[in-house]
């Protein structure tokens, strides 16, 4: 994924979410854990101290998050809620996909803030099996075929703040289409599943080979 779009997607997500935090702990004044970690945000540019843990570690953790703390949302509970069909596929959903947490971090590459992912169990389990999953298309890049699958619509996608970046999943097409795919086609596919914790040019999950289902 080009490296522009992605941080400033990500960058929206880290506004969004400073935030909510901003506006909870205004409405509790107890809660000093929130008010300190939005002031690290808040004053990275100008922390040397932090820029000299940065040089020294590659990434310097600011703060952490876990989708629970979304009362939306309830993670999975059981990987043997999990089992594959009679062709080998396991039929996942966007729920699935929320056993994750991410720690927001400072890369020393560009100084930027990223939300690195600390993956759960059931997805691990899922690293490298054949899956199908249905979402709503967003083209990344019509003319390279680069597009990404939403649990949202473009319009309520995780940079508008309505999700996080567990909400959507990068494919990387088995073939590349004779027709570019519409916005918010609401459409399925299968494919290899893959998780990335490290590249911040690529989502956190991945479709390999990924495939239209005809339905």
């Amino acid at each position: 994924m080009n490296n522009r779009l992605v941080f400033c997607l990500i960058l929206c997500f880290v506004i969004y979410f400073v935030a909510c935090n901003n506006d909870s702990t205004n409405s509790n004044d107890g809660n000093d854990s929130k008010t300190d970690s939005i002031e690290v945000v808040a004053n990275i540019q100008t922390n040397d101290s932090l820029m000299d843990t940065i040089a020294a570690n590659d990434t310097v953790a600011v703060n952490s998050y876990s989708i629970a703390d979304n009362k939306m949302l309830t993670p999975p509970q059981s990987i043997s809620d999990y089992e594959p069909n009679e062709r080998g596929i396991y039929e996942i959903n966007w729920l699935t996909l929320t056993d994750i947490k991410f720690e927001e971090k400072i890369a020393a590459q560009d100084s930027a803030l990223y939300l690195y992912p600390t993956f759960g169990q059931i997805v691990k389990s899922l690293d490298g099996k054949k899956v199908s999953i249905k979402g709503f298309i967003i083209p990344v890049d019509v003319e390279t075929h680069y597009y990404v699958l939403s649990a949202n619509p473009f319009s309520a996608c995780f940079f508008c703040g309505k999700a996080g970046p567990e909400s959507i999943l990068e494919l990387q097409l088995k073939a590349n289409p004779s027709k570019a795919y519409e916005l918010d086609a609401f459409r399925t596919f299968e494919g290899t599943f893959e998780l990335n914790g490290t590249d911040v040019d690529h989502c956190n999950y991945i479709l390999k080979k990924a495939v239209l289902v005809k339905e």
